[in-house]
């Protein structure tokens, strides 16, 4: 295992025993005190220093549209650019962010393939976690997708999708020879940088035993609620469930502010009472 930290949350040099990190520009020049905009020999000193007080074995600075630039002890400087516009580079760090991510695990020895079907050709299991229905339907049904290409293998969708969906791909999955989970996730990304998560599955058990000990690396309350698009289900009572529970925080926060009281004084003293809860407290 490569342990990478992909988002130190501004605390970069307080981590130790990593092998490599992603930081972004404006935390690295936050942690260092430093300006770099596109002066690369304040950006060389910046990396090399981070590499030196972190003790990593590489830092990936990414930069948005400017690109990202590796560092690694000893070894040049490589400078990666970014293609496209600004906006597919740098949407709220999320470009750069998944970019880095890849570098890193191609450097760790992962391997490069250019469809979902040349993915799933060569793996046991394959977990997919995508945007929208959409994009579920394309990368497991479309013509390079994932059920394209797969060998005997346990399908697993972590996208939070559609129930009819997930029943669908299962029985998709099943005329090929293939089993199939829906298997959609629910805390955060603290639950998900802890290995928290709340794993909600639909599916046969044979798939639910075989998968379980990937989910164990990813979650803390895994549970397989029925047949496929249980999960899904489970994850939609999960939205409605919130949804309402973020209502009530809204409205209590606007009437304490508007009682002359400190919001953040009253979340601090209720969120240890009845109130306290996921969405009060760590969202």
């Amino acid at each position: 295992p490569v342990p990478v930290l992909v988002d130190s949350r501004y605390r970069l040099l307080s981590y130790r025993g990593l092998t490599a990190c992603t930081p972004n520009e404006s935390e690295v020049e936050q942690a260092l005190g430093v300006r770099i905009n596109d002066d690369l020999a304040v950006l060389e000193r910046a990396g090399r220093q981070v590499l030196a007080q972190t003790r990593m074995k590489s830092v990936l600075i990414t930069r948005g549209s400017r690109g990202m630039a590796l560092f690694v002890p000893k070894v040049p400087t490589v400078h990666i650019p970014i293609y496209g516009s600004d906006e597919i580079a740098d949407v709220t760090g999320a470009g750069d962010t998944v970019m880095a991510t890849l570098t890193l695990a191609l450097a760790a020895g992962a391997t490069w393939c250019d469809t979902p079907a040349a993915v799933a050709a060569n793996s046991d299991v394959v977990i997919t976690m995508v945007g929208y229905p959409s994009d579920v339907e394309q990368v497991w049904l479309g013509a390079d997708g994932v059920l394209a290409g797969a060998r005997k293998a346990l399908l697993i969708d972590m996208t939070t999708s559609s129930p009819e969906l997930a029943q669908k791909l299962a029985s998709a999955a099943a005329e090929r020879g293939h089993q199939a989970l829906d298997a959609p996730v629910s805390g955060g990304d603290v639950g998900a940088r802890e290995a928290k998560l709340s794993i909600m599955v639909g599916g046969e058990p044979s798939a639910f035993e075989q998968a379980l000990p990937l989910f164990n690396c990813m979650g803390a309350n895994i549970k397989l609620l029925g047949p496929a698009g249980s999960g899904q289900h489970t994850k939609m009572a999960n939205q409605l469930i919130i949804a309402s529970t973020i209502i009530g925080v809204c409205e209590g926060l606007i009437y304490a502010r508007k009682s002359g009281l400190d919001p953040n004084l009253v979340l601090q003293t209720i969120g240890g009472g009845a109130a306290g809860g996921a969405q009060l407290n760590i969202l």
